[in-house]
């Protein structure tokens, strides 16, 4: 991943997937993880909330490339692979 924006924008933008349950975190996390969420953003260390947001990163990118595929093949019949 080659992130676009700095790591406490990328931190905060992924707030509202917390909130609505989208992104859920094991009940038991080592407290040095819990200490990074619960303290972002003056948390002496950040890593944790970082390497899930890109996590969900990934995840969305890797969903929007499977509708676009999904998409081709639902108006031509073939996939891009197939058609190409």
């Amino acid at each position: 991943l080659n992130p676009v924006r700095n790591k406490r924008a990328r931190i905060e933008a992924s707030a509202p997937f917390y909130e609505n349950g989208t992104m859920r975190l094991p009940r038991a996390l080592p407290t040095e993880v819990e200490e990074q969420f619960l303290g972002f953003p003056r948390a002496r260390h950040d890593d944790a909330p970082d390497v899930c947001v890109m996590g969900i990163e990934l995840a969305r990118s890797v969903a929007d490339a499977a509708a676009i595929d999904g998409a081709v093949r639902d108006t031509s019949g073939t996939s891009r692979r197939e058609g190409w």
